[in-house]
């Protein structure tokens, strides 16, 4: 079902489009939760997000949607990857401290 409807959008919207759509935001949403039911939530909420703000600015800007689309998509990525990246080094660093801290 899933590649019938990558197929059928493909011809319709462009690949890149297409693309973006199904595994950025799944990749995000991978980075922010493990679990599977949260994932498919999130997955499809962030699709919304990038979608939305990318059809307004492509309404007043002169360039394609999936240039916008993609863009918002792989910002949220970033954004994400960025965000684990500081929490897992902000819990190496800040984690030995309370430690030290509540032998004391």
């Amino acid at each position: 079902m899933l590649g019938a409807a990558t197929a059928e959008a493909g011809q319709i919207t462009g690949t890149l489009l297409v693309f973006a759509l199904m595994v950025i935001p799944a990749a995000t949403a991978q980075t922010v939760t493990g679990r599977p039911g949260a994932g498919l939530t999130t997955a499809v909420l962030l699709a919304l997000v990038a979608t939305w703000p990318g059809l307004t600015t492509a309404y007043y800007w002169p360039y394609p949607l999936g240039f916008f689309v993609t863009s918002y998509a792989f910002a949220g990525y970033l954004l994400a990857r960025s965000g684990r990246a500081l929490h897992t080094r902000l819990g190496r660093t800040v984690a030995p401290l309370l430690n030290k801290e509540a032998t004391a």
